[in-house]
């Protein structure tokens, strides 16, 4: 069963959403994102036993493991274990939703057509690993940075920059 009967599935196909996170209409990524419409997003964050979390280098700033943006008819659940599988090669075993990041109100409503990031509300998750294979993952100081808590809090307060603003917001709500 489709969640959208006579619409082909695409993932190019993103659901545009009001401020409540009601979808109102189907449009094009491309478009979404030329337009600065608000979507839906996922966000994984890698973490070990101990808490050090995985941050990912993507264009010029530190992210999330991996993010993406939901296509029209996708759960956030599946996307996220999606993710965790094409990235990672792991299993959602281990997947725990940390929470909903609501768009910052304050954040210019623009998207970053170059990295395909939009304003959304993007649905946080954990994915617990091994630390053996998390620091074999963060092998390459240049494209993965692995952080507890407090390295994190203290480089968001002191380099704010180079993150990406989701992950700050997000840092800021509680959910990491």
């Amino acid at each position: 069963m489709t969640l959208y009967p006579g619409v082909r599935y695409s993932a190019n196909l993103l659901e545009v959403v009001d401020v409540n996170n009601t979808p109102f209409c189907l449009m094009q990524r491309e478009n979404v994102l030329r337009q600065g419409l608000t979507c839906r997003a996922v966000a994984i964050l890698l973490r070990d036993r101990d808490g050090r979390a995985l941050f990912r280098h993507t264009g010029s700033l530190w992210d999330f493991s991996s993010r993406a943006l939901l296509p029209a008819g996708q759960g956030y659940e599946e996307l996220a274990r999606q993710l965790l599988w094409q990235d990672w090669q792991q299993e959602g075993r281990s997947l725990h939703k940390l929470g909903l990041c609501k768009p910052n109100p304050c954040e210019p409503q623009t998207n970053d057509l170059q990295n395909g990031t939009a304003r959304s509300f993007t649905a946080m998750y954990e994915a617990r690993i091994p630390a053996t294979l998390l620091r074999q993952l963060a092998s390459d100081p240049s494209r993965c940075l692995l952080l507890d808590h407090d390295e994190l809090k203290g480089l968001t307060s002191q380099m704010a920059e180079v993150f990406s603003p989701i992950l700050l917001q997000a840092l800021h709500e509680g959910l990491l």
